[in-house]
């Protein structure tokens, strides 16, 4: 294992959603990164994810627009430089740690929807860990550690970074 060089990933996208991941793809593939960090992961209250604002995963179907993740993901893979997928989940200005409370707090469908969501997304991109970016303002340890648990049991193997945020 190398050292960890890592960038966060974001911008795949224009206005009108149409991927652009080539010029990004082939930029990171040609540095020495090691580490791609999606940035950010958003949930809906049902427990759906996005990259940014385009759907990523819906009711545990992957969206065709993944795939704009998926091709930075294999040229990284390619160039034999990439060693590990993250996805970081929440930014300011957002309610996805607030969703993610209620929904594992709930332990209904919505959980159930949350949950295959993530490990289909993983697999499919080949996930490392989650990068939490909790700038909700609400209980950000206890949701941090039962996210951490629930993720942790889907896949022994996945790593965790925090970055708790308050603004007391």
């Amino acid at each position: 294992m190398s050292n960890i060089i890592g960038a966060y990933i974001t911008g795949l996208f224009d206005s009108e959603k149409s991927c652009k991941s080539a010029v990004t793809a082939k930029g990171i593939a040609e540095s020495i990164m090691t580490d791609y960090i999606f940035w950010s992961i958003h949930v809906d209250p049902k427990g759906n994810l996005y990259y940014n604002n385009v759907k990523l995963v819906t009711d545990g179907v992957v969206s065709s627009d993944a795939e704009c993740l998926k091709n930075v993901v294999d040229m990284g893979r390619e160039s034999g430089k990439l060693e590990r997928v993250w996805l970081s989940i929440g930014a300011g200005g957002t309610q996805d740690f607030t969703n993610i409370n209620t929904i594992l707090n709930a332990c209904g469908a919505e959980k159930d929807n949350l949950l295959c969501n993530f490990k289909v997304i993983s697999d499919y991109l080949g996930v490392h860990g989650f990068d939490y970016d909790n700038e909700d303002m609400i209980g950000n340890v206890e949701v941090i550690v039962n996210l951490t648990k629930v993720l942790h049991d889907l896949d022994k193997n996945y790593r965790f970074s925090f970055c708790p945020y308050g603004a007391s």
